[in-house]
């Protein structure tokens, strides 16, 4: 019997002990667990949600940044292009001076020679259509030498002279005035008057005709013109010469000095001018300027109601 309860302890002994190692195992085995699921919380983290304001705050800072340097660059890139424009007109500038001075110094050499009349060639083409060149060139003294050289003996270096002194006095009411002071009117019509090889040469007369409607254009003028003697040249090229821009050119030169009173008395004294005025009414080129210098003449005191019957 005692050896029976020895034996059933022994076995309760030993089935406690593999019961107890079990749990303990299983204990064990859960800490490890909970230890490794510990430390995987604390070490991986939990993605962060994007912030879509963030985002385009940045997307906006990057733009400003690429406008900045592309704002940078177009500013340099224009105020280089300025330089450059700015050296190209100095330039440009520096060179105009250098043909105007060339020209002036050729005219101012004097005589008949070529040097003047090659300076008298380089002002026409200077002053034909640049306004900068026509006030510069009168600046440099031009304009007496082309007057002087109204004298010359070569039919060339006149009508040159001429057509130089034409194209300074466009648009340029200065030049018109120093043209008609320093006497170019009077040498004008001594050219016509008094021509060195009997009849005036046309394209001389046409040249002279072309200056005084330039030159009658400004009112201060008007009277010098009239009073010089032009008046019945105008009238004597009108009838008799065929070229239609001269025609044209003397209707209209006869027009600008009819505006002063002074100036209608002697157009009516010169021969049938008002009859022959009449006659070319029927060119309708030149009707509106025909009754502008008609009007001009019967609207004038003390001479208008002389030619109503």
């Amino acid at each position: 019997m005692a050896k029976l309860q020895q034996t059933s302890t022994t076995v309760v002994g030993d089935g406690s002990f593999k019961l107890w190692s079990s749990c303990r195992r299983k204990i064990i085995d859960a800490v490890r667990c909970s230890g490794g699921i510990s430390r995987y919380r604390k070490t991986v983290k939990s993605p962060v949600p994007k912030n879509h304001k963030v985002e385009e705050v940045r997307a906006s800072i990057d733009e400003c940044r690429s406008d900045t340097v592309k704002s940078d660059c177009d500013g340099k890139v224009s105020e280089k292009l300025s330089e450059l424009m700015k050296t190209s007109k100095l330039l440009s500038s520096a060179e105009e001076d250098v043909r105007w001075k060339a020209a002036v110094k050729r005219l101012q050499s004097g005589g008949d020679g070529g040097e003047a009349l090659g300076g008298a060639k380089l002002v026409r083409v200077l002053a034909k259509d640049d306004s900068e060149a026509r006030e510069k060139l009168a600046l440099f003294g031009v304009i007496p030498p082309l007057v002087a050289m109204l004298d010359s003996d070569d039919l060339d270096s006149r009508i040159s002279a001429l057509y130089a002194l034409l194209n300074l006095g466009i648009g340029n009411d200065l030049n018109k005035s120093a043209i008609v002071e320093s006497g170019a009117v009077h040498k004008m019509l001594d050219l016509v008057e008094s021509p060195i090889e009997g009849l005036p040469n046309p394209d001389l007369s046409a040249a002279i005709v072309a200056n005084f409607l330039g030159l009658s254009a400004l009112d201060s003028n008007k009277s010098v013109i009239g009073s010089s003697g032009a008046i019945p040249f105008l009238i004597k090229t009108l009838k008799s010469n065929k070229n239609p821009q001269v025609i044209q050119d003397s209707l209209r030169a006869l027009y600008n000095l009819s505006i002063l009173p002074s100036n209608v008395l002697p157009m009516i004294e010169t021969g049938d001018f008002v009859p022959f005025l009449l006659t070319m009414m029927g060119d309708t080129g030149s009707s509106d300027r025909i009754l502008s210098i008609l009007s001009n003449v019967v609207s004038t005191p003390r001479v208008g109601p002389r030619l109503v019957p």
